[in-house]
């Protein structure tokens, strides 16, 4: 079974950001809903304000890879949270994360998942 899945056409995304929650720091907005699908989906939104290609590139990469490390926590606080939905979430970086690492994003989208996810 699929867990995490690409949401890749324009009018999955324009569903999302007009019927979906947001949630911003001062690195990215997220945009997330609930969707009827046996996996989770992301879509990563990074402009070429923020930076070349290769900076683009590297932004994507590190939501990706927190992404999954918030499934896996999903996934293990699941019995904590009543009921188990899975989601479509976008992600649009801001040029601020630029100079961010890992662990900061990281942070951010632990403190997304606390105050919006476990509710």
């Amino acid at each position: 079974m699929k867990i995490l899945s690409s949401i890749r056409k324009s009018h999955e995304f324009k569903t999302v950001f007009k019927t979906g929650r947001s949630f911003s720091t001062a690195y990215f907005s997220i945009y997330y809903m609930t969707n009827n699908l046996p996996f989770h989906r992301i879509g990563l939104a990074v402009s070429k304000k923020v930076g070349n290609a290769v900076i683009r590139n590297r932004l994507k990469r590190i939501f990706r890879e927190t992404f999954r490390m918030l499934i896996k926590k999903m996934n293990s606080d699941i019995d904590r949270v009543s009921s188990h939905d899975f989601i479509d979430v976008v992600f649009v970086a801001k040029p601020a994360m630029v100079n961010q690492g890992f662990t900061i994003i990281f942070d951010e989208l632990s403190r997304f998942y606390k105050l919006k996810l476990l509710k």
